[in-house]
């Protein structure tokens, strides 16, 4: 007996997690509102005074420097910023995201940053199987017959390998 149940990996985690930290917090965010309830692309356009919460995919460079390996677009975004409590969300200029909710956890966090880094897709799922212990109650044997056998490799009782001078080559 198993149950079947989706696990979403997309935006839809995404806004379900912040929903979730958010609560029935009535902060605004410069009149934007719940900018990552309002659609992807809202999401990805979000600014908040000056702070883009969604990082570019490429950084902006003034000599036109174009960045290595090491940019990794989710931390730099505002958004995972904020969440982390990390400058300018730290306290001193804007409180920690969501503004007077509760923290997200640290694995929620990662989850978010990774999906920024992968590009922000919309939607995507899987199918989560939970299987449960089966209990059983006796011995069954199974019996295989002589041409299932012969599909696993295995020769009956009554079989013999051929030897090297019965080969046909």
């Amino acid at each position: 007996m198993s149950s079947k149940n989706k696990h979403f990996t997309g935006y839809r985690r995404v806004r379900d997690i912040l929903n979730a930290a958010a609560g029935g917090s009535p902060a605004d965010y410069g009149g934007i509102g719940r900018f990552w309830d309002q659609g992807i692309d809202i999401l990805k356009a979000a600014n908040i005074y000056g702070y883009r919460m969604i990082a570019p995919e490429t950084p902006s460079s003034c000599c036109g420097h174009v960045p290595g390996e090491r940019y990794h677009r989710g931390a730099a975004s505002g958004l995972v910023r904020g969440l982390k409590g990390e400058k300018p969300f730290d306290g001193e200029q804007f409180p920690r995201l969501p503004w007077d909710g509760n923290p997200v956890t640290a694995a929620d966090i990662e989850f978010i940053s990774v999906w920024i880094d992968q590009g922000c897709p919309e939607e995507t799922h899987e199918d989560v199987i939970e299987v449960l212990p089966l209990k059983c109650e006796t011995d069954t044997a199974v019996s295989i017959t002589q041409r299932d056998m012969s599909e696993f490799g295995l020769a009956t009782d009554t079989a013999r390998r051929p030897t090297e001078t019965e080969h046909s080559f």
